[in-house]
């Protein structure tokens, strides 16, 4: 197992927003790096919260494999924590299915809630407790392609984001979100995003480390998205609009990169390990 720490992740914000260089532009081509594929095993730890750091979560993103990913959202060990899982189009980079439960006891998921997608109809269908032989308890037509599930924590861009000579390419995607309060509608098209390069982070090599974008679209106003310049995931984020009920707006960075998938495995296993039975 690998484990890489990003020691300066709590202050990358202020730091990224000044030290950006002015040479990463769409038409750089020198500066940009070969594109690298995270690879399958690989978890990227994540912190999601307010832009002033209050309510922080733990985000896990582990990709199974080039069209598979799990990810794992939890307050502390022996609290209660979510796992979803997602397969994709590996041609359209958008979500085929995704399933979402609880992490038991045993490191494994209890599946609650199971969304389909059709890419020909464009139709997202969403049932709980048995994803067959029952009519969509919800279903709604998918916002523009490719369309991005926005509770999920942005973790698609470790699969499918710009990276190597296209890092720097403006680009859309849509964006929808299951909402489990009683103040909305549970599951909403947020609607069409753009994605405007500003500028690159250039690494010790004299290559783009990191690039910014920054998105425009239905309820973010003005957003800041930075993604790795090799792999296209992200690096840090911040939206004006909360992703879950309880967050005044929406706050995403890398804390750590975790390498081979025992890693992910003793993640799982240790959740609940040495809790009290009523714990869960």
């Amino acid at each position: 197992m690998t484990l890489q720490k990003h020691r300066f992740a709590w202050l990358m914000p202020p730091l990224l927003s000044l030290l950006c260089a002015c040479a990463g532009t769409n038409s750089d081509p020198e500066i940009l790096p070969e594109a690298q594929a995270l690879e399958p095993g690989t978890t990227l730890h994540y912190v999601r919260s307010n832009h002033d750091l209050t309510n922080p979560r733990d985000i896990y993103v582990h990709l199974v494999s080039p069209t598979e990913l799990a990810v794992v959202k939890r307050q502390a060990p022996c609290t209660d924590a979510a796992l979803v899982t997602a397969t994709f189009d590996p041609e359209t980079g958008e979500a085929l299915t995704m399933t979402g439960g609880r992490l038991d006891r045993n490191g494994e998921q209890v599946a609650q809630a199971f969304l389909t997608f059709d890419p020909d109809t464009r139709m997202i269908e969403i049932r709980f407790g048995s994803p067959d032989g029952t009519e969509p308890q919800l279903a709604e037509t998918a916002p523009p392609a490719p369309w991005r599930m926005y509770d999920f924590d942005l973790a698609e861009f470790a699969l499918f984001g710009p990276a190597g000579m296209q890092g720097t390419e403006d680009f859309t995607f849509g964006l929808a979100l299951a909402w489990p309060a009683d103040d909305a509608p549970p599951f909403q098209i947020l609607g069409d995003y753009n994605a405007e390069f500003s500028n690159s982070q250039l690494g010790d090599d004299g290559l783009a480390k990191w690039n910014m974008f920054k998105v425009t679209g239905d309820g973010i106003e003005e957003g800041d998205l930075w993604l790795d310049a090799r792999s296209g995931h992200v690096v840090q984020a911040y939206f004006q609009r909360p992703n879950h009920p309880g967050y005044d707006d929406f706050s995403l960075r890398l804390v750590e990169t975790m390498e081979g998938a025992p890693a992910w495995t003793t993640l799982l296993q240790s959740h609940w390990t040495t809790c009290p039975e009523e714990s869960d």
